[in-house]
């Protein structure tokens, strides 16, 4: 599964800009939508669940690029629902986001 994220310019000139670390895993699988979320929260982990990683990617800043995380998911993988996090980190502060993915058998 690839991630492609999206490069915003800085209002000001980029020079001297802290690295970047981009991450992100796909989590599950889940059985409801409803399960996930409460798996998420930290109150419940499903049996079964499998997380499925890509390696870090450290964008350059180089104007034009594009960077995509690409997570691989083995072909034994089950059908459900998984949790997709993505994170931005650098010296100082960080932010992530999280979506829901469907996965169905391949037919």
């Amino acid at each position: 599964m690839s991630v492609r994220w999206t490069v915003e310019s800085p209002d000001g000139p980029a020079a001297g800009a802290a690295p970047v670390e981009l991450t992100a895993s796909l989590t599950g699988p889940y059985a409801t939508v409803e399960e996930l979320k409460t798996a998420s929260e930290g109150r419940d982990i499903a049996a079964g669940v499998v997380t499925f990683t890509a390696p870090p990617i450290r964008p350059t800043g180089t104007s034009g690029e594009q960077p995509v995380s690409s997570i691989p998911i083995g072909s034994d993988a089950r059908p459900g629902y998984y949790n997709l996090a993505t994170s931005m980190n650098e010296v100082g502060r960080s932010s992530g986001g999280a979506s829901i993915i469907r996965v169905v058998a391949k037919g």
